[in-house]
């Protein structure tokens, strides 16, 4: 196992020396007290330790009992470029994955490294100062969804369904390309890593410590009740790491700016003119897709090809390689009575590989079931399988002796069971529409876990049901969900591939691009009425019907977001706000009171005053 996951690094062309700073390298922040204090109050007491058995439970007892010391050990740490030894050696627990005919292939096993929890403390602050940087100066191509904030897989699968159906509004074919890069973690050249890092700008701090962080790394392997000796790895990331993805995501981002920057194109005619449509590429962190758009399937296949081979080779020359046995193929159209696709020939490492859309029918990509005409009939009754399972789990917390309160039963429901049930939900629920074949299996086990939940009879209404657990139905549940993602489209960046595709009524005039990207395959949108015509619009265009196009946007990427940056109770902020918890004297009110209203409307009629309203729930601990 350990040679298959913890190979030798693969060689790859190219000086990855470097001295000192370039004209990118931006300035060092010492890390402050607030920063370790919030993102240990963020970590798990349950989370599993390392091989030293120390639980945040005891972290946290530290920086209350040795402030002073805990502060100093993690600011030494990220200043001075260096992740101790004894943080860098792990124990790699096995957990086997589902439906593999062998488990005597290490590729039927996943791997999972358990870390010093104090090592993974500093990893938790300074993964949230580099991805701070992704999106403050867009670090990493905006179609990758994965290793930065304010992005999230319901922004991949949102942007695939926005481009399928404006393509069948156009009367064409769409065909998707799921690759995933084989052991992307695992085969990460560190002196290349460094590099990226430099070059992107990121202060020489940063990157010693990263350098120090992937170097002389020891691991050992625990399958049952073996435990191997700790060997040296040499290559590749911890996976479990928090600070893994963002950096594999920086590493890998130059093949997928290339793909941005000079796409590959597919065509589609007409009787008098021919259009030419990019290849759009999205990325979550090692999950490539590739969408082409064309006339028929067989110009989609050819193109598709073309970009496959031309993605393989810019992967290659990093030292990272697709799957080819993980691959595969999706065609989407609404078209009747189409004629069934051809294989898709790829021709990798040597190697001729055809692929065919599933004989299931429907491609699973991140976590979503799509079929060939995105009805999302077999996604609702996979989603309300997996709650059924997980409602059959929480039945055996219990007996006739001792159970679960009908609190923590409803606790378990909203955390366990309502997420797996309404994910995706906003891509794909229509206010407009019924959609019974797709909410009545939601709704059954939304009823089951509700009677289980408060313990009622079975012939109990569902209405009565939601009332008496206080939970909202189905739709009106997805409702908000999409009242939040609308309001989410506010803080985004301009250039994301979601804002991309909203009408431009919702972008502020000043910042409008005029035309569009190169590699987005459709223009914007000029604007939405959503009384107008529902089913001529996409879902991400509807989503956005949601909020007022003057909503206000925001901006998560400003200097005072900033994980350093000071708040109200650091200085220079502290003590310029002074709140008396104590009642004056009576004979001191009416003064007070008279004072208290001059100042008031003074405050009222100034410009230069900005006026805060709080409901004073705060105290002093920060507990409310």
């Amino acid at each position: 196992m350990h040679n298959a996951w913890f190979a030798p690094p693969q060689p790859i062309t190219g000086c990855f020396e470097f001295e000192g700073t370039n004209h990118n390298t931006r300035s060092f922040e010492p890390v402050t007290f607030r920063e370790i204090e919030e993102t240990l109050k963020s970590t798990s007491n349950t989370s599993a330790p390392g091989s030293t058995g120390i639980g945040y439970k005891i972290l946290k007892w530290a920086l209350t009992a040795a402030p002073d010391e805990m502060t100093a050990i993690v600011k030494a740490s990220i200043k001075l470029g260096t992740h101790h030894p004894r943080w860098k050696s792990s124990l790699v627990v096995v957990i086997p994955r589902a439906k593999k005919p062998s488990y005597s292939d290490p590729k039927a096993w996943r791997p999972i490294q358990l870390l010093d929890t104090l090592g993974k403390l500093i990893k938790k602050i300074t993964v949230k100062c580099i991805i701070y940087e992704i999106g403050r100066h867009n670090l990493t191509p905006l179609e990758q969804f994965g290793g930065r904030s304010n992005s999230s897989c319901y922004d991949a699968i949102a942007s695939l369904t926005h481009d399928i159906q404006t393509a069948w509004k156009k009367n064409l074919v769409a065909s998707f390309l799921a690759v995933d890069v084989k052991g992307f973690f695992d085969h990460i050249h560190h002196d290349r890593l460094i590099y990226v890092l430099w070059e992107k700008g990121f202060c020489t701090q940063t990157c010693e410590w990263v350098r120090s962080f992937v170097s002389d790394r020891r691991a050992a392997i625990q399958l049952d009740d073996y435990v191997s000796t700790l060997k040296p790895i040499n290559i590749g990331l911890a996976q479990g790491s928090p600070i893994s993805p963002v950096l594999a995501c920086l590493y890998a981002s130059e093949p997928l700016e290339r793909m941005i920057e000079e796409p590959s194109y597919s065509t589609s005619h007409t009787k008098s003119k021919q259009y030419k449509w990019p290849i759009g590429p999205r990325v979550y962190v090692d999950d490539h897709g590739l969408l082409s758009i064309g006339d028929n399937w067989e110009t989609n296949n050819e193109h598709l090809a073309k970009a496959a081979k031309r993605l393989t080779d810019l992967l290659n020359k990093i030292g990272l390689k697709i799957d080819p046995h993980k691959s595969e193929i999706m065609h989407f159209s609404i078209r009747r009575n189409e004629k069934t696709p051809p294989p898709l020939v790829l021709n990798i490492y040597g190697t001729r590989t055809e692929l065919i859309p599933p004989k299931e029918g429907y491609l699973r990509w991140l976590g979503a079931f799509l079929d060939k005409k995105l009805s999302w009939k077999l996604h609702t009754k996979v989603m309300n399988r997996r709650g059924t399972t997980i409602l059959s789990g929480m039945k055996c917390l219990g007996n006739t002796i001792r159970d679960l309160t009908q609190q923590n039963r409803r606790t378990l429901y909203l955390s366990c069971i309502l997420p797996v049930l309404t994910y995706t939900a906003p891509v794909w629920f229509r206010p407009d529409k019924q959609q019974k074949h797709l909410l009545d299996p939601l709704v059954k086990i939304q009823s089951e876990a509700l009677r289980w939940t408060l313990g009622v009879f079975r012939t109990t209404p569902l209405p009565a049901l939601n009332i008496l657990a206080h939970v909202p139905l189905i739709q009106e549940y997805i409702s908000k969900l999409m009242q939040g993602y609308a309001l989410r489209l506010f803080r985004l960046p301009l250039l994301s591939p979601v804002t991309n595709w909203i009408p431009s009524a919702y972008i502020p005039h000043t910042l409008r691009a005029k035309g569009k990207a190169a590699h987005i395959p459709f223009a914007r949108p000029h604007s939405y009425q959503p009384q107008f015509k529902p089913s001529k619009v996409t879902n991400l265009q509807r989503l956005s019907g949601y909020m007022e196009p003057t909503t206000e946007r925001t901006y998560p990427f400003a200097n005072h977001n900033a994980p350093w940056a000071a708040d109200l109770l650091t200085p220079p902020y502290m003590g310029r706000i002074t709140i008396k918890s104590d009642p004056p004297p009576k004979e001191e009110q009416k003064s007070l009171a008279s004072n208290h209203n001059i100042t008031w409307n003074q405050a009222k009629s100034s410009k230069r005053t900005l006026i805060v309203y709080s409901d004073g729930s705060k105290n002093l601990t920060g507990n409310k």
